[in-house]
């Protein structure tokens, strides 16, 4: 793991304000709306919209990377009968993703919650239908890595969705590079580097939906 690696890694461990503060901001979609029109010129409600598609998961398995503080359960409902696993580096929001799913009243789900870093993972091959990734793939420093390591655990026809920060104009790159020397961000892709990576990586049917300097993203891999 790189110097960097470990600086990103260790803010979202540690449980600092910031963290803590994210969290909660995040949880709550209008609060969080209004910070990202502020910050990156974005309209996130694309962000909330496919969470909401987790409503229609049935019996599928599930990865959730990085889950965070649970964001992505609110998505969820007890109809769930599929298998979800909760992956995250931070141990730390981890814990909080766990409060979340008893406050959501999630307990009778199948959640798994893994430690783990994104770009090597402790799962088979062709393990999962659908893979989520919210607010998280700008918090790599090698997006490349884990969207490979992403593909390969994802079954042949599966699918990888997210929504994350992508660079913008003005000042939402001004708030983009303090977020990056806070240690929050890692690398920060045009919306045409994404696309571009995502197809790289193996995915067909790639869609980047921008909105602002955010935007909604998915891919399918190949059967």
């Amino acid at each position: 793991m790189s110097a960097t690696q470990d600086r990103v890694a260790q803010h979202w461990t540690t449980g600092g304000r910031s963290t803590r503060m994210y969290d909660r901001t995040v949880k709550n979609k209008r609060l969080f709306g209004l910070m990202c029109r502020l910050l990156w010129s974005a309209d996130v409600r694309v962000l909330y919209r496919d969470i909401a598609k987790l409503a229609t998961a049935g019996d599928a398995v599930v990865l959730d990377l990085p889950a965070g503080g649970g964001l992505a359960f609110r998505g969820l409902t007890p109809e769930f009968t599929g298998r979800y696993v909760a992956a995250d580096v931070s141990e730390f929001m981890l814990g909080i993703a766990k409060d979340e799913a008893q406050r959501r009243g999630l307990g009778e789900l199948t959640i798994d919650y893994v430690v783990t870093r994104a770009d090597s993972m402790p799962f088979d091959d062709a393990t999962f239908d659908v893979c989520v990734c919210y607010n998280g793939l700008h918090c790599f420093t090698e997006p490349a890595a884990a969207v490979a390591e992403i593909v390969r655990v994802l079954k042949p026809g599966g699918e990888l969705r997210g929504a994350g920060v992508v660079r913008g104009n003005g000042f939402a790159m001004l708030s983009i590079g303090m977020f990056q020397r806070r240690n929050n961000f890692g690398v920060v892709m045009t919306g045409d580097e994404l696309a571009a990576m995502l197809r790289e990586a193996g995915l067909e049917d790639v869609q980047v939906e921008r909105r602002g300097a955010y935007c909604r993203f998915s891919g399918i891999r190949p059967k």
